[in-house]
């Protein structure tokens, strides 16, 4: 590949310096220089899967000299991704001890706790960005340490927000089904169940593996649907295909797993980089070792690959909604459908590359021509569908045909939810920290943490570049207050 030149940030200092991304042996890798604390390199991706991950890059918003990212986002306009995912941080109070832990909860000697008002004011000012944010996800901490939680996603929920999620480590809702169901009553969407591993040498920090089948059920019970959310490493790299087979086994529950590789940042110990790093593509690699080829690394797609279906749709449907416009390399995904017991990809009832193809062909058309006739554009789409997918290896019980006309007409979110009864989402999110921290990925963030003063800070900014601190410090009180 050509060297590619970029924006980083030294992880000493955290000055903003010049970096490139350059092809050593079979890897891209990130080297910068700063003249105070000397070069690092750090591994970003292997460099066959980077040529093809790159190339959607074109899906991306266009390039912005922003001057003053990433110091700036409080009061930042420039950003080149709206809000996807909106985090609200309820609580920094955690159950657990986690050395990874990039919100070093429990560790601050203050409590972060915003008030129900507080929270009101800042689900307002998510709803007024243009296009709206439909998705708000509850984190910490550990959020059910608040038993108000049910009126937070309460107020959420009367709002306006479609999809309202929860990260938890699962173990309130386990011990606590009457919590769980007051929860589901106010309007909780799915858990974000942070969940490393099924034994204790692969899942010691959370041993959430004990009560897992405790959790399954109470979730059933409460009618609350989970996505598995491992943070992956080298250390339980080698249970990756596992994940998706305990999703696909309780697929009546758990729609599916979206791996996020171990960042270094929060509490982790940079030192163990070269021991446990781990990227997207080294995923990909070991889920297609581990399934014995049923699920191949070209399986998984981009993020912003969605990106032109989506334009259509806000022409079809005369909406405006925010774009999946985030940089290539922060995440990939892909769907399993279920034939009994079988996994089957999505690209082996389908031919993914011909659909993008068409996609990006009518995208393109109404960009330019218009679209005079929905009803005839949408029948013409649907036409072009049908001839991308191969009816004789479609699953019994899931009809991908089915399911994709009615996201084109329907385009609600009740018709997602029904894809997901019927297949398995797979897909990884990594995070960066302060080494392989690349600025074009981070002007392109999709999800923004929401806070007390009402600003939106990209994830990576916030939680490796200390708004995190600041945020936390300026809006908390003593703990010896509530003691």
């Amino acid at each position: 590949m050509e060297t590619q030149k970029t924006k980083s940030i030294c992880p000493e200092c955290k000055k903003i310096i010049d970096a490139t991304l350059v092809q050593k042996d079979d890897s891209i890798v990130m080297k910068k220089h700063c003249k105070e604390h000397g070069d690092f390199e750090e591994i970003i991706y292997d460099a066959k899967q980077f040529e093809e991950t790159i190339k959607y890059m074109r899906y991306t918003a266009k390039p912005r000299d922003i001057q003053k990212c990433p110091y700036d986002c409080e009061n930042c306009s420039l950003h080149q991704t709206q809000t996807l995912l909106a985090i609200m941080d309820v609580t920094n109070r955690c159950n657990l001890n986690c050395k990874y832990c990039f919100a070093k909860a429990e560790r601050s000697g203050y409590l972060y706790e915003p008030s129900l008002s507080q929270i009101r004011d800042m689900f307002s000012s998510i709803r007024k960005k243009e296009p709206t944010c439909n998705a708000v996800l509850f984190s910490g901490g550990e959020p059910t340490m608040r038993d108000d939680l049910p009126d937070i996603v309460k107020i959420a929920d009367e709002m306006g927000f479609e999809v309202k999620l929860l990260a938890t480590n699962g173990y309130r809702l386990a011990n606590d089904l009457e919590y769980a169901k007051k929860l589901y009553d106010a309007g909780l969407f799915l858990l974000y169940l942070s969940f490393d591993g099924f034994s204790d040498k692969t899942n010691h920090e959370k041993r959430n593996h004990l009560i897992i089948e405790k959790l399954l059920e109470n979730c059933r019970r409460s009618k609350i649907q989970i996505i598995l959310v491992p943070t992956i490493s080298k250390e339980n790299a080698h249970e990756a295909f596992r994940f998706i087979q305990f999703a696909a086994k309780n697929s009546d529950i758990i729609g599916g797993v979206n791996f996020q590789p171990l960042s270094f940042c929060g509490r982790m110990n940079p030192g163990e980089r070269k021991e446990l790093r781990y990227t997207i593509s080294n995923l990909c690699s070991d889920i297609e070792k581990q399934s014995n080829g049923i699920l191949k690394q070209e399986d998984f797609y981009p993020v912003p690959s969605v990106v032109p279906l989506q334009k259509i749709l806000c022409k079809l449907g005369g909406t405006e909604m925010p774009f999946f416009t985030v940089h290539p390399l922060c995440g990939r995904a892909t769907y399993l459908f279920l034939d009994g017991e079988k996994l089957i990809p999505i690209t082996k009832i389908m031919d993914v590359p011909k659909l993008l193809s068409l996609l990006e062909k009518w995208e393109g058309h109404v960009e330019n021509k218009g679209m005079k006739d929905k009803g005839l554009f949408a029948a013409d789409m649907l036409k072009g569908v049908k001839d991308t997918i191969h009816l004789d290896k479609m699953p019994k019980e899931a009809n991908a045909l089915k399911l994709l006309s009615q996201l084109i007409l329907k385009r609600d979110l009740d018709t997602l939810i029904d894809m997901h009864v019927h297949s398995v989402f797979v897909g990884a999110m990594h995070f960066q920290d302060c080494y392989n921290m690349d600025l074009e990925r981070l002007k392109r963030c999709g999800i923004h943490y929401v806070t007390p003063d009402n600003s939106l800070i990209p994830f990576c900014a916030y939680n490796a570049l200390g708004y995190r601190e600041r945020i936390e410090e300026k809006f908390s009180t003593p703990i010896r207050v509530h003691r």
